[in-house]
């Protein structure tokens, strides 16, 4: 079986849909209809009489993050901010996410404070707010995506505040 756009969640046998993804710098691709048209007709050539072919754009669902986070007070605050929310477009690129994948508030807390390969000066991430399609989402649930689904990133609004926290670390 397989899936047909005119029946989802039921698996109709020889239907096949194929979702397309434009490789594109846009934080949303756009996906064409003559990007559709021109695959379901290279797909339609080659296909099983059997099968039925199905060529669609996948569902965009925008993920939106604001955040403060802490660094070092001696700090180029904008650097931080500019790159945390680099971290974020990127783990978030429709390009390079799985369709279906569920969004973790952990992940994003991750990509928020960096890895020490990346030289984060982040500390610390406070007061994280998700937002899903413009909807305010709890941060402490995953963002569920759907088979046909992928993310992508919205603006960020990120803002660096010095950590006091005289400590050595």
């Amino acid at each position: 079986g397989g899936k047909h756009p005119d029946f989802p969640g039921i698996e109709v046998p020889g239907a096949v849909t194929v979702l397309v993804v434009p490789d594109s710098t846009e934080r949303r691709p756009r996906t064409s209809t003559e990007l559709i048209r021109s695959v379901a007709r290279h797909l339609d050539a080659k296909r099983l009489l059997t099968s039925e072919v199905h060529v669609a754009s996948p569902d965009f669902i925008e993920i939106r993050v604001e955040a403060r986070l802490f660094a070092p007070p001696d700090a180029a605050f904008d650097e931080v901010a500019r790159s945390a929310r680099e971290r974020l477009d990127r783990f978030l690129s429709p390009l390079t996410w799985e369709f279906g994948t569920n969004v973790s508030p952990a992940a994003i807390y991750r990509a928020l404070l960096g890895s020490p390969e990346e030289k984060s000066l982040v500390r610390s991430v406070e007061d994280l707010l998700i937002y899903v399609n413009a909807a305010p989402h709890d941060a402490g649930r995953p963002v569920e995506v759907a088979d046909d689904a992928l993310v992508y990133p919205g603006e960020h609004l990120i803002v660096v505040r010095p950590d006091q926290d005289v400590r050595s670390r």
